[in-house]
């Protein structure tokens, strides 16, 4: 019998390859939405647009989740900033210049 990759003392499923139809976007900006079953979080860019440029957020994405897996992706970021932050550092999030 052949050993599954995950088992149910392993509950982290493999991490897949990335394939060629997978999309890469920038974000810096988020909203997210929930109901009762899941979790929505929308992804966009704060960019200018127009004249006179006025900041816009350009939606790029949306990702839905059941609430399990927003509550891994919840650990896995808390983790990872944790990490970061012990080597670089405590981030701080810069402070948008006031417009004249």
């Amino acid at each position: 019998m052949e050993k599954s990759e995950t088992t149910e003392l392993d509950p982290k499923p493999p991490i897949p390859e990335q394939n060629e139809g997978m999309v890469n976007l920038y974000t810096n900006s988020l909203s997210i939405d929930w109901t009762l079953y899941d979790v929505r979080i929308k992804f966009g860019h704060l960019t200018f647009a127009g004249q006179p440029p006025k900041l816009v957020i350009e939606g790029k994405a949306g990702v839905t989740m059941a609430w399990a897996e927003a509550k891994a992706l919840r650990d896995s970021l808390s983790d990872l900033v944790a990490r970061y932050e012990s080597v670089n550092g405590e981030i701080i999030p810069p402070k948008l210049a006031p417009a004249n």
